[in-house]
Order: structure tokens, then C-alpha cells, then sequence
């Protein structure tokens, strides 16, 4: 059972670490820009400035998405580190009891 668990809290941390990076990866990717289309000649040129709120919110989101990633990859590492803990402990105790 102990080394069930420091298996599966070594996978946890593996996860974790995984899981760190990709949303680090993800939050520093570069936006592409919106690019607008001049109008024709002798038309008015009205710019989009709901494109441009809508452009900033999911920025924004993007972001707070990133670090919920980084939060639960954190959360990961250290289930994964007290997995780990547990189950030599519980080698550790079983050992004892066995003298």
C-alpha cells in the first residue's frame, strides 16, 4: 500500500509539474493583433471599439485563466508530495511493527 502511494504521489507531481508549464507556455503565447480593412474610398472609417473590449476581456480571461493552471498544478505538486509522504510513512510503520 505505501508504495502504491508514493507511485501515485510521484505522478501527481509529475502532473503537477506538467501542468505548470503548459500554462506558462500558454500565458506568455503572443496575442495576434486584429487587423481592420480600410474602407473604400470616400467612406467613413467608424472603428470597432466593441472588437477591441471583447479583445481585452478574453486577454484578460486568458490570463486568469493561466494562473488557475499554475494554482492547480501547484495543488498537484504538493497532494503529490504528500502522497509520497504517506506512503513512506506507512512503509516506514509497517516495518515497525513488524520487529
Amino acid at each position: 500500500m505505501g508504495t502504491f502511494l508514493k507511485v501515485i504521489g510521484v505522478a501527481f507531481f509529475c502532473l503537477g509539474i506538467v501542468a505548470i508549464i503548459f500554462s506558462l507556455i500558454g500565458m506568455s503565447k503572443p496575442k495576434s493583433p486584429s487587423y481592420y480593412s480600410l474602407p473604400p474610398p470616400g467612406e467613413d472609417f467608424y472603428p470597432f471599439p466593441e472588437e477591441e473590449f471583447f479583445s481585452s476581456t478574453s486577454d484578460f480571461f486568458s490570463k486568469l485563466a493561466g494562473i488557475g493552471g499554475i494554482l492547480g498544478g501547484v495543488g498537484a505538486l504538493v497532494s503529490g508530495a504528500a502522497l509520497f509522504c504517506l506512503g513512506s510513512i506507512y512503509n516506514d510503520v509497517k516495518s515497525l511493527k513488524k520487529r
